[in-house]
């Protein structure tokens, strides 16, 4: 399991992010993967005994919640959608009133992907509310990126 959700995330970043790193750099290692699974961080989604997506959850601090690592198998089969709702309920269940998350973009010009990306979470309600240099916050994942980019914050209101 922690293989095939590895090889999963990986494959999904690469297309989704392809141009923004060097070839070949993985967005997760199968320890990253089993650290997140041990402490209950990631949610998996199957559809008829295959593994389907999955996204990481963890609560940030009292009120907030943050979605990450969204992955799905196939693009357009509405994973995204449904791991997102799944991690909204699983805030809400704990009582907390907000979800974040982070969205890498490059720094000049627009990502095809990151753009539908940045289009889709504001039709799910989530709203900009601040960016960051990506150097800056993680400078030695940023020694493998292609070109400056930037962490853009959003949240929305559970």
């Amino acid at each position: 399991m922690i293989a095939e959700l590895t090889e999963m995330i990986n494959a999904a970043y690469a297309a989704g992010e392809e141009g923004l790193w060097r070839p070949g750099t993985p967005r997760v290692f199968e320890q990253d993967v089993r650290a997140m699974l041990e402490a209950g961080e990631l949610l998996t989604l199957e559809r008829d005994g295959e593994l389907a997506g999955s996204v990481r959850v963890r609560q940030l601090d009292a009120q907030t919640a943050e979605l990450g690592i969204l992955s799905a198998a196939r693009d357009g089969s509405g994973a995204g959608r449904e791991l997102v709702a799944r991690a909204e309920d699983w805030a809400r269940g704990r009582g907390l009133t907000g979800m974040r998350l982070q969205l890498l973009v490059p720094r000049e010009g627009t990502h095809p992907f990151k753009q539908r990306l940045h289009d889709w979470y504001r039709r799910l309600g989530y709203r900009v509310i601040g960016r960051r240099d990506f150097a800056e916050v993680l400078p030695e994942p940023a020694t493998y990126l292609l070109a400056p980019c930037d962490l853009v914050d959003y949240e929305k209101a559970l």
